[in-house]
């Protein structure tokens, strides 16, 4: 895949998080060709405002990015690119080691992404290919997954955990045993709440599925959402 990254550049977002997995969305322009809609950023909020862009049709700007519409997703599927991040300013001291882990195991990462996906019976499953970019990936997902900030927020929030492989389908032991051990700097958003959620009423969730997009869209997402949400969880 050939892949055109944004001409603006990180260093303009004030971004949550700094370091790590990194995302931004591409617009297909051809069979095998496609565009950054903005910068890579490690910060999984910035996704959030290009899903209330082209959801809404309204522009949205916070933390030095301006979201418009500019169609991104086709009718079936959506487009993340995806890479390991270094810190914008200055080395991260675990980077080399936690890239290696990254390189080694990317084809992991949507391991848990299409657990969801089959027992939501999706017609597509979420696809990762090489581009001609070093270091940077391209994730073809159902559109299911840009409906609304929430579910693009999961997603991200599951596809930058899961460089181990997964082989359970129950979702309390792969976080309990597994991620734990590799993913520490996330453990304070896997919570035993969203961890039920995900196994007892994510499928069934259907408010969820076609909820509008709130307003105020950076920081609305799925932690957001489980947490105030009203639903008892068995």
């Amino acid at each position: 895949m050939i892949v055109e990254l944004s001409e603006i550049s990180r260093k303009e977002f004030v971004e949550g998080r700094t370091y790590g997995t990194g995302f931004a969305f591409a617009k297909r322009t051809s069979l095998r060709k496609f565009k950054a809609s903005q910068p890579i950023s490690a910060c999984k909020d910035f996704l959030n405002d290009e899903v209330y862009a082209e959801t809404t049709g309204n522009t949205y700007s916070k933390y030095g990015q301006t979201s418009i519409k500019k169609d991104l997703f086709d009718e079936k599927h959506a487009y993340l690119l995806m890479s390991y991040l270094d810190r914008d300013s200055g080395k991260h001291p675990k980077y080399e080691l936690d890239l290696e882990l990254f390189s080694k195991n990317v084809n992991n990462t949507t391991s848990l992404v299409k657990s969801l996906e089959r027992k939501l019976k999706l017609p597509t499953r979420s696809q990762i290919y090489k581009t001609d970019q070093e270091g940077i990936y391209l994730i073809k997902l159902p559109k299911f997954w840009v409906q609304n900030t929430h579910l693009i927020s999961l997603y991200a929030l599951l596809v930058r955990n899961s460089y181990v492989k997964y082989k359970s389908q129950n979702l309390t032991s792969y976080f309990n045993e597994i991620f734990f051990k590799y993913n520490a700097s996330d453990m304070y958003y896997i919570t035993t709440r969203l961890i039920k959620y995900l196994e007892n009423e994510f499928v069934k969730d259907t408010y969820l599925h076609s909820l509008v997009v709130n307003s105020h869209p950076h920081d609305k997402g799925i932690i957001d959402y489980v947490n105030h949400s009203n639903f008892k969880l068995t």
